[in-house]
Parts: C-alpha cells; structure tokens; sequence
C-alpha cells in the first residue's frame, strides 16, 4: 500500500508542477520561452523517499514550481496543505492566499480552480481507466476521514485493491461513504457471489478478531484472543 501512494502522490505532484510551468509561460512571461522538457530528481515525503519526480523546466531557466525550492530535498508542509484545503472546503481564493503565504509566489484564484479542476479530472481518469483483465485477490477495506460539506463529519473512504497474476499489488477504485460499519456492507458477500460465483470470500480476520472480542466477558478476552490467533 505505501508503494501503490507514493505512486500516486509521484503522479499529482507532476502533474500540477506540469500545469503550473503552463500558466507560467502563459502569464508571467515573453511569448519567446517555451517547455523545456524535464530533469529529474528525488523527493522525502511524509509517505516516504519519492524517486525519479520529473521536474518541468523552462528553456529560460526563469521557471522554479512552487512545491519546493529548487535544491529542496524533503518537503513536510505541502501534503498537510493540499489536505487541509480539500477536508475543509476551502475557496480558490483562500487556497491562493494560503500558497502565496506560504511560498511568497501569487496565484489568483482562476490558476487555483484551474490547478483544483486538474486534479479532478485526473481523479476522474484515473477510475476510468482500462483495468487488467484478472485479478487473483481483492481486497475492500475502509478508512473514516473528516470531511466538510455543509457541516463537518467523519466519513468513510472505502478502497479496492488487487493482486494480479504477476504479484502486483493496485488501487482499483475508491468510493467515499457515510461511515465504516459492518452494517454498510451488509449485501456484500452477496454481490461478490453473484458476480463471481466460483470465488472465495473471506471477511477481514482483525473484524472478525474484534467483533468476537466484544462478545466475551473482559477478564477472558486477553486468553480468548491469543488462542483466537493461533487459530486464524
């Protein structure tokens, strides 16, 4: 899983930079500088080491993307930025305030929706995109996250992921739903059943590790689940 984010974050974050030198050479600067394709370089993220971003540059040298300073080698505030802008629901005018606070470069809000925009469209590919034709394991898991719309509440994020015939472990989609309970997915087994009737379904063993915990007086539970362990 921490293969499969840092992927994804490799991906946003070269995509934004590739729009940003865009708007740059739109607005900021003379019709004669162009793209001048890319340089490559690692990055430390709070999801771990980022290798082979590719940095868009400008045939002038006068482009720097915003996301770091250019020998920056670890960057710490960014992600906690980007996720506070979305969870709270910010405006683009906002978001620009919050960038130019905190990089000292002005973008107005129509570059932020432009930037926004971008990144749900790639969103929106990325769930239309051509999956391999097998998969010998899913995976549908769910993790609460705070969300703002009209009011803030905690919210669910439910994933799939796979293992293909190679070994390799994929993301294939996300949903966002109201919380995390068993009652959410109560039809669930008979949906994988009926979609694939020769596939084997197995609940989640730390689900069901805690749902039998919770049924059983609290000076046995300590016993009842180490020998629960040995069993699963």
């Amino acid at each position: 899983m921490e293969g499969m984010v840092k992927d994804l974050v490799k991906d946003q974050t070269e995509s934004m930079m590739e729009l940003a030198r865009q708007v740059f050479l739109e607005e900021v600067v003379d019709d004669g500088n162009k793209g001048n394709g890319f340089y490559q370089r690692d990055l430390e993220t709070q999801f771990g080491k980022v290798n082979g971003l590719e940095v868009p540059r400008d045939r002038e040298g006068n482009f720097s993307p915003a996301l770091f300073e250019p020998y920056q080698r670890r960057v710490g505030q960014l992600e906690s930025m980007v996720i506070k802008m979305y969870s709270h629901g910010m405006s683009t005018r906002k978001i620009a305030d919050l960038l130019e606070d905190t990089y000292g470069d002005h973008y107005s809000s129509s570059t932020v929706s432009r930037i926004t925009d971008l990144a749900i469209e790639e969103v929106d590919k990325w769930k239309d995109r051509q999956l391999k034709r097998r998969y010998l394991v899913l995976f549908l898991n769910g993790m609460t996250i705070v969300l703002c719309r009209d009011t803030v509440g905690n919210e669910a994020a439910y994933f799939v992921a796979g293992i293909d015939e190679d070994g390799y472990r994929e993301v294939l989609s996300f949903q966002i739903g109201e919380n995390e309970s068993s009652t959410d997915l109560s039809g669930i087994k008979d949906i994988v059943t009926e979609a694939y009737p020769k596939a084997d379904y197995q609940q989640c063993v730390a689900h069901k590790t805690r749902n039998t915990g919770s049924n059983v007086r609290e000076n046995h539970k300590d016993d009842l689940l180490r020998d629960l362990k040995r069993v699963l």
